[in-house]
Protein backbone atom coordinates (compact mmCIF):
# COMPACT_ATOMS: atom_id res chain seq x y z
CA UNK A 1 0.00 0.00 0.00
CA UNK A 2 1.42 3.26 -0.44
CA UNK A 3 1.56 5.19 2.78
CA UNK A 4 3.58 1.59 3.44
CA UNK A 5 5.68 2.62 1.34
CA UNK A 6 5.76 5.78 2.36
CA UNK A 7 6.78 5.32 6.07
CA UNK A 8 9.61 3.27 4.88
CA UNK A 9 11.23 6.71 3.07
CA UNK A 10 9.68 9.04 5.63
CA UNK A 11 9.70 7.33 8.86
CA UNK A 12 7.12 7.52 11.71
CA UNK A 13 3.81 9.27 10.71
CA UNK A 14 3.35 12.50 12.11
CA UNK A 15 0.12 12.44 12.85
CA UNK A 16 -2.96 10.61 14.55
CA UNK A 17 -4.01 10.05 10.87
CA UNK A 18 -1.57 8.52 8.84
CA UNK A 19 -0.59 6.72 12.33
CA UNK A 20 -3.74 5.25 12.51
CA UNK A 21 -4.03 4.21 9.28
CA UNK A 22 -0.67 2.76 9.71
CA UNK A 23 -1.41 0.90 12.50
CA UNK A 24 -4.71 -0.61 10.43
CA UNK A 25 -2.84 -1.89 8.20
CA UNK A 26 0.04 -3.11 10.01
CA UNK A 27 -2.69 -5.24 12.37
CA UNK A 28 -3.90 -7.20 9.17
CA UNK A 29 -0.46 -7.61 7.80
CA UNK A 30 0.13 -8.79 11.65
CA UNK A 31 3.23 -6.54 11.34
CA UNK A 32 4.40 -4.81 14.83
CA UNK A 33 5.66 -1.19 14.76
CA UNK A 34 7.51 -0.05 17.72
CA UNK A 35 6.14 2.83 19.36
CA UNK A 36 3.18 3.38 17.21
CA UNK A 37 0.47 2.56 19.26
CA UNK A 38 2.11 4.24 22.12
CA UNK A 39 2.21 7.58 19.87
CA UNK A 40 -1.28 7.06 18.81
CA UNK A 41 -2.79 7.01 23.01
CA UNK A 42 -0.54 9.91 23.63
CA UNK A 43 -2.43 12.32 20.76
CA UNK A 44 -5.39 11.67 23.56
CA UNK A 45 -8.00 14.47 24.72
CA UNK A 46 -9.11 15.05 27.80
CA UNK A 47 -12.33 14.31 26.97
CA UNK A 48 -11.47 11.14 26.09
CA UNK A 49 -11.39 11.89 21.95
CA UNK A 50 -8.80 12.22 19.56
CA UNK A 51 -9.13 15.59 18.47
CA UNK A 52 -11.92 14.88 15.96
CA UNK A 53 -14.52 12.54 15.05
CA UNK A 54 -12.33 11.19 11.81
CA UNK A 55 -9.03 10.78 13.88
CA UNK A 56 -11.06 9.18 17.12
CA UNK A 57 -13.19 7.30 13.81
CA UNK A 58 -9.61 6.09 12.54
CA UNK A 59 -7.75 5.32 16.45
CA UNK A 60 -11.13 3.16 17.57
CA UNK A 61 -10.05 -0.22 16.11
CA UNK A 62 -6.63 0.06 17.61
CA UNK A 63 -7.85 0.02 20.89
CA UNK A 64 -10.04 -3.00 20.60
CA UNK A 65 -9.39 -5.04 23.91
CA UNK A 66 -7.10 -1.98 25.54
CA UNK A 67 -8.45 -1.12 29.07
CA UNK A 68 -9.52 1.76 30.58
CA UNK A 69 -6.67 2.02 32.73
CA UNK A 70 -3.92 1.42 29.79
CA UNK A 71 -5.66 4.36 28.40
CA UNK A 72 -5.35 6.64 31.18
CA UNK A 73 -1.30 6.13 31.57
CA UNK A 74 -0.99 8.55 28.15
CA UNK A 75 -3.37 10.19 28.91
CA UNK A 76 -2.61 14.26 28.78
CA UNK A 77 0.97 13.36 28.39
CA UNK A 78 1.95 15.29 26.22
CA UNK A 79 4.23 18.55 25.98
CA UNK A 80 2.83 22.04 25.77
CA UNK A 81 5.24 24.08 24.45
CA UNK A 82 5.78 27.87 25.87
CA UNK A 83 3.41 30.35 23.23
CA UNK A 84 3.16 33.94 23.24
CA UNK A 85 -0.35 34.38 24.69
CA UNK A 86 -3.00 35.44 21.91
CA UNK A 87 -3.28 38.67 24.48
CA UNK A 88 -0.12 39.75 23.10
CA UNK A 89 0.01 38.75 19.22
CA UNK A 90 -3.58 40.75 19.42
CA UNK A 91 -1.98 44.05 20.73
CA UNK A 92 -1.07 45.86 17.85
CA UNK A 93 -0.46 49.45 18.46
CA UNK A 94 2.29 50.36 16.28
CA UNK A 95 4.68 48.64 13.39
CA UNK A 96 1.90 47.05 11.93
CA UNK A 97 2.00 44.80 8.78
CA UNK A 98 -0.50 43.55 6.35
CA UNK A 99 -0.42 40.23 5.26
CA UNK A 100 -2.81 38.24 3.10
CA UNK A 101 -3.36 34.00 3.93
CA UNK A 102 -5.29 32.17 1.74
CA UNK A 103 -6.60 28.17 1.38
CA UNK A 104 -6.62 26.17 -1.99
CA UNK A 105 -8.60 22.99 -2.01
CA UNK A 106 -7.87 20.56 -4.92
CA UNK A 107 -5.92 20.60 -7.61
CA UNK A 108 -6.66 22.33 -10.12
CA UNK A 109 -8.45 24.45 -6.95
CA UNK A 110 -12.26 24.07 -7.12
CA UNK A 111 -12.86 26.59 -3.70
CA UNK A 112 -10.13 29.73 -2.84
CA UNK A 113 -10.68 31.71 0.39
CA UNK A 114 -8.49 34.74 1.53
CA UNK A 115 -8.21 36.45 4.98
CA UNK A 116 -6.27 39.55 5.57
CA UNK A 117 -5.11 40.87 8.81
CA UNK A 118 -2.68 43.63 10.55
CA UNK A 119 -0.22 42.15 12.71
CA UNK A 120 2.93 43.59 14.52
CA UNK A 121 6.32 43.20 12.72
CA UNK A 122 8.24 40.96 13.09
CA UNK A 123 5.46 37.99 13.71
CA UNK A 124 6.32 34.79 12.37
CA UNK A 125 3.68 32.25 10.37
CA UNK A 126 3.06 30.53 13.10
CA UNK A 127 1.86 32.99 15.22
CA UNK A 128 -0.02 34.20 12.69
CA UNK A 129 -2.28 31.20 12.20
CA UNK A 130 -2.76 30.92 15.75
CA UNK A 131 -4.41 34.38 14.90
CA UNK A 132 -6.22 33.46 11.73
CA UNK A 133 -7.91 30.71 13.28
CA UNK A 134 -9.12 32.72 16.62
CA UNK A 135 -11.17 35.15 13.58
CA UNK A 136 -12.00 31.84 11.39
CA UNK A 137 -12.55 28.53 12.43
CA UNK A 138 -11.70 27.72 8.75
CA UNK A 139 -8.39 28.43 9.11
CA UNK A 140 -7.84 26.01 12.49
CA UNK A 141 -4.75 23.48 12.07
CA UNK A 142 -2.84 20.72 13.65
CA UNK A 143 0.91 20.87 14.22
CA UNK A 144 3.10 17.69 14.45
CA UNK A 145 6.28 18.08 16.03
CA UNK A 146 7.72 15.28 16.23
CA UNK A 147 10.08 15.63 13.23
CA UNK A 148 12.96 18.37 13.12
CA UNK A 149 10.74 20.52 10.61
CA UNK A 150 6.88 20.41 12.31
CA UNK A 151 4.45 19.81 9.86
CA UNK A 152 0.98 21.65 9.44
CA UNK A 153 -1.00 17.87 8.97
CA UNK A 154 -5.29 19.67 9.25
CA UNK A 155 -6.51 22.71 8.47
CA UNK A 156 -9.82 23.28 8.96
CA UNK A 157 -10.55 20.01 10.25
CA UNK A 158 -9.71 18.66 6.93
CA UNK A 159 -6.48 16.56 7.68
CA UNK A 160 -3.44 15.03 4.73
CA UNK A 161 -5.40 12.47 3.07
CA UNK A 162 -2.44 9.88 2.73
CA UNK A 163 -5.00 7.19 1.06
CA UNK A 164 -5.71 9.77 -1.94
CA UNK A 165 -2.41 11.25 -1.81
CA UNK A 166 -3.73 14.94 -0.58
CA UNK A 167 -1.38 17.03 1.64
CA UNK A 168 -1.50 20.99 2.80
CA UNK A 169 1.52 22.70 0.97
CA UNK A 170 2.71 26.09 2.31
CA UNK A 171 3.74 28.98 -0.22
CA UNK A 172 4.90 32.02 -0.67
CA UNK A 173 3.90 34.21 -3.21
CA UNK A 174 6.52 35.08 -5.78
CA UNK A 175 5.69 38.26 -6.91
CA UNK A 176 3.11 41.20 -6.69
CA UNK A 177 0.08 38.54 -8.62
CA UNK A 178 -3.30 38.93 -7.27
CA UNK A 179 -3.90 35.76 -8.97
CA UNK A 180 -3.72 32.94 -6.29
CA UNK A 181 -5.44 29.92 -8.08
CA UNK A 182 -2.50 30.00 -10.43
CA UNK A 183 0.93 27.40 -8.90
CA UNK A 184 3.18 29.82 -11.15
CA UNK A 185 2.45 32.62 -8.78
CA UNK A 186 3.69 30.81 -6.08
CA UNK A 187 7.12 29.15 -4.23
CA UNK A 188 6.90 26.52 -1.98
CA UNK A 189 7.96 26.59 1.86
CA UNK A 190 9.51 23.94 3.31
CA UNK A 191 10.44 25.05 5.92
CA UNK A 192 10.12 25.47 9.62
CA UNK A 193 6.94 28.05 9.94
CA UNK A 194 8.00 29.13 13.78
CA UNK A 195 10.89 30.26 11.57
CA UNK A 196 9.04 32.37 8.77
CA UNK A 197 8.94 36.24 9.75
CA UNK A 198 6.34 37.58 7.66
CA UNK A 199 6.97 40.89 6.16
CA UNK A 200 4.78 43.93 5.16
CA UNK A 201 2.40 42.76 1.68
CA UNK A 202 3.57 39.29 2.22
CA UNK A 203 0.92 36.74 0.71
CA UNK A 204 1.16 33.02 1.93
CA UNK A 205 -0.95 30.43 0.89
CA UNK A 206 -1.28 26.45 2.16
CA UNK A 207 -2.92 24.48 -0.88
CA UNK A 208 -4.60 21.25 -0.14
CA UNK A 209 -3.41 19.07 -3.47
CA UNK A 210 -1.60 15.87 -4.75
CA UNK A 211 2.18 16.28 -3.83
Amino acid sequence: MEFLRNVKVHGFPGNVYEAALLAQALQELKITFAGLTDFILKQQQADGSFGDILSTYLVLPILAGRNLAQMNDYCGQRNTPDLIPLEVLKNVKSKKMHVKYSLNYGFPPEVTQTLQMHVAKGTNFFDFMRLAQEINPKYRFKLSEIREVPVVYSVGEMPNDVEKGMYWTLYKASGNSTEITSEENWVPYNEDIKKLILADGDKVLFWYRPI
